[in-house]
C-alpha cells in the first residue's frame, strides 16, 4: 500500500473517532462502535478483513431515525 494513502486513511480513522467521542452518547450505537474499532484494526491488518468489516458495518435503515 502507498504510504501517503495509508497516512491519509489513519487521519480520516482518526477524525471520525474524534467526532464519535464529541457526539452525544445516546446516538453512538453498536454498529458506530464496530466500525471505528475496525477501522483503526485495519491499519496494520494486512489481510483486509478489517476493513472489510469496516466498510459493511452500519445499521438497518429501520433503525436509522
Amino acid at each position: 500500500m502507498d504510504k501517503g494513502k495509508k497516512v491519509a486513511d489513519a487521519a480520516d480513522i482518526a477524525v471520525d473517532a474524534s467526532e464519535m467521542a464529541e457526539a452525544d452518547p445516546d446516538t453512538i450505537t453498536a454498529e458506530d462502535i464496530v466500525r471505528i474499532s475496525a477501522a483503526i484494526a485495519a491499519l496494520v491488518d494486512p489481510t483486509g478483513i478489517a476493513g472489510t468489516i469496516a466498510a459493511y458495518t452500519y445499521p438497518k435503515c429501520s433503525k436509522i431515525t
